[in-house]
C-alpha cells in the first residue's frame, strides 16, 4: 500500500505524482521523489538487496528504473552475509570503475 502502490499503478517513478502536497514528515515520498531527481541528473545509481530483504518490493520498483547492469541482486534476506555477498558482485562487475556517462 501507501507510495508503492502509487508508483506501481503510475507505472514509473517519472510518471509518478503525490496525490497531495508532501509533507515535510513524509519521509517515504520525500525519499521517492530524491530518488526521482538523482536518476534524471544522470548520476550513476546502484542498487544491490536482497530478494527476500522486506524492503524488497520497494527495490523491485527502483531497479525497473536503472539499467540491468547496475542492478545486483542475491537470495536473502536483510543481513550481512547477503550484503557482503552483494558487495562482491558490484566490486567484480567494474561499475565502480566506470566514468560517468
Amino acid at each position: 500500500g501507501g507510495v508503492l502502490a502509487e508508483l506501481e499503478a503510475a507505472g514509473s517513478l517519472d510518471a509518478w505524482e503525490p496525490a497531495e502536497p508532501v509533507a515535510e514528515d513524509d519521509f517515504e515520498r520525500r525519499i521517492w521523489l530524491g530518488l526521482r531527481e538523482i536518476l534524471a541528473s544522470d548520476t550513476p545509481v546502484l542498487l544491490a538487496y536482497g530478494t527476500d530483504d522486506d524492503l524488497a518490493p520497494g527495490h523491485e520498483l527502483l531497479a525497473r528504473e536503472l539499467p540491468a547492469d547496475r542492478v545486483f541482486r542475491r537470495p536473502g534476506g536483510h543481513d550481512w552475509p547477503v550484503w557482503a555477498a552483494l558487495w562482491s558482485d558490484v566490486l567484480a562487475s567494474g561499475e565502480l570503475c566506470r566514468p560517468p556517462v
